[in-house]
């Protein structure tokens, strides 16, 4: 696949934690203390849901919050629709944490440069279906593809803001699909742990380190441990230590301006 589509995948998918944190956060914050009851919760659902559905081509639901308060927020059974309608992602479980009193206060101050610090994020456990769109990308990129903004009478100047999470946890995660030409992929990464920076500029995402298992390449099962750098725009390098089936093996990539060391 060509590089900008490999790329623009990467980014939309290894961001979903963080952008879901961030609106489970943001909302979390006007109903912290007196709206932390069951039927509190369940409206901010349901406003949260909405707000989803009105940012994304995809439909993202929650299940529903079982915390709200001012340092974190937990959301349980989320469920990510492509915009044909197929379920392309479950979430069991999903915690932000984050000073929320903070972050509203300096966005509706209206600091012209904001950085957004998420604590930290826990994932669970998550299911992902891989299905290959017309363009090539998987439409779960698709899925969180920000709705077009309608036309707007006044030019108000951009704001620059930062998203900075220094800490995801991901439990676990399943994923079955196929891209374009390949044969039906199944992964399952395990206590994976990663950073997020997304600025207008680009994005860094790291995860130092995953436990993977892979079937479906080449016959055989990878299993082992491996690590995933992407810089966007810039490089993007991973590597992998364990077994193609019976044979041992580690190996590193990078691909930087258009070149594959």
């Amino acid at each position: 696949m060509p590089r900008s589509r490999l790329l623009g995948g990467a980014r939309r998918l290894l961001t979903v934690v963080g952008v879901i944190a961030l609106f489970l956060v943001g909302f979390g914050v006007g109903l912290v203390g007196h709206l932390n009851t069951d039927a509190g919760r369940r409206v901010t659902a349901a406003v949260l849901g909405q707000a989803l559905v009105d940012l994304f081509q995809g439909e993202v639901r929650i299940g529903s919050l079982t915390r709200v308060s001012a340092r974190e927020v937990v959301a349980e059974d989320i469920v990510v629709r492509d915009p044909e309608g197929r379920v392309v992602l479950k979430v069991s479980r999903l915690t932000a944490q984050a000073d929320v009193t903070d972050i509203v206060t300096r966005i509706l101050r209206g600091d012209e440069k904001l950085t957004i610090v998420i604590d930290r994020v826990r994932l669970e456990h998550a299911e992902a279906e891989v299905v290959p769109g017309l363009d090539g990308l998987p439409t779960i990129a698709h899925a969180f593809t920000p709705r077009p903004s309608p036309p707007s009478a006044t030019t108000a100047p951009e704001r620059y803001i930062r998203v900075w999470i220094p800490t995801i946890e991901v439990g676990s995660v399943f994923g079955r699909g196929r891209l374009e030409g390949s044969p039906v992929l199944e992964a399952e990464v395990k206590r994976a742990r990663a950073t997020l920076l997304a600025t207008p500029k680009g994005a860094a995402i790291d995860i130092a380190r995953l436990s993977l298992l892979a079937r479906g390449l080449g016959g055989a099962d990878a299993k082992g441990v491996a690590s995933l750098h992407i810089r966007a725009p810039g490089a993007v390098w991973g590597s992998f230590d364990g077994y193609m089936g019976e044979v041992q093996f580690g190996s590193v990539v990078r691909w930087e301006k258009e070149a594959l060391d």
